[in-house]
């Protein structure tokens, strides 16, 4: 919907994507903190016995969390505003609302809505890859965590966008899109360290013991955010080369 704005209906579009945004909270509200799960649990294991106790309590806690997070997505799953977005998904998927540009033929847009789609697409994935190389090129080893997010969030919109394209791009684009799920990747590891870090600042800290444990594993959720932060380097060399944007037409 983002890559193909300019070409459709703009009021249907905001609607359908602000529908999306509100499934897409719900969901990801409990897609975060099974990761977080995940990534404590693993951690907790190699802690001393002694912490055994606390690292119990703390897990407690977060699954009672994620509990109350999944009631409200199972809530919204089962809600007429969730039945009514799906139809609208299916009817989007079949017959998307194009804007009066692409139906008008006085309209100077016109021309552009009736030009092959091997021509168009490559266009609206360079404007997608302009927005991510202007931000992740300032990115330098000590930038604030939420310039890495925000180069997150445009690699991933930069990745849809070609995936949108492969099946008119064909190959090129396929590699390309590769090597941005590589670089989301290491991303958004980097962004879950600071999601756990966030979330573990603040926990309820019942005794002196739990907080042990919550300074254990923020310095391990640190010590995974400098490694993803230098692996950012090697991704980001990777997924800027030259050659795998020779399809995009500038």
């Amino acid at each position: 919907l983002r890559t193909f704005r300019s070409v459709l209906d703009t009021t249907w579009v905001n609607n359908l994507r602000t529908e999306l945004r509100w499934l897409g909270e719900r969901a990801g509200t409990v897609r975060d903190l099974d990761v977080l799960a995940e990534r404590l649990e693993a951690t907790v294991q190699t802690l001393d016995d002694s912490d055994a106790s606390a690292s119990e309590l703390l897990m407690f806690h977060l699954r009672e969390q994620r509990a109350a997070a999944r009631s409200e997505l199972l809530a919204a799953l089962t809600s007429p505003r969730y039945l009514d977005l799906l139809d609208s998904v299916v009817q989007a998927a079949s017959a998307p609302q194009f804007a009066d540009a692409a139906r008008n033929d006085n309209h100077p847009d016109k021309r552009r809505a009736k030009q092959l789609a091997s021509d168009v697409l490559p266009t609206l994935v360079y404007k997608s890859w302009k927005q991510l190389n202007r931000a992740a090129v300032d990115l330098r080893a000590d930038s604030p965590d939420e310039d890495f997010h925000e180069v997150r969030i445009l690699a991933k919109r930069c990745r849809y966008a070609t995936e949108a394209a492969m099946p008119v791009c064909g190959r090129p684009a396929r590699r390309f899109a590769s090597a941005l799920k590589e670089l989301q990747t290491v991303l958004g590891d980097l962004q879950d360290t600071v999601v756990a870090e966030a979330w573990l600042r603040n926990v309820p800290l019942t005794d002196a013991t739990v907080g042990i444990v919550v300074g254990l594993l923020i310095a391990a959720e640190r010590e995974q955010r400098l490694a993803a932060r230098k692996n950012f380097e090697n991704v980001w060399s990777k997924a800027s080369e030259e050659s795998l944007r020779d399809w995009m037409k500038k």
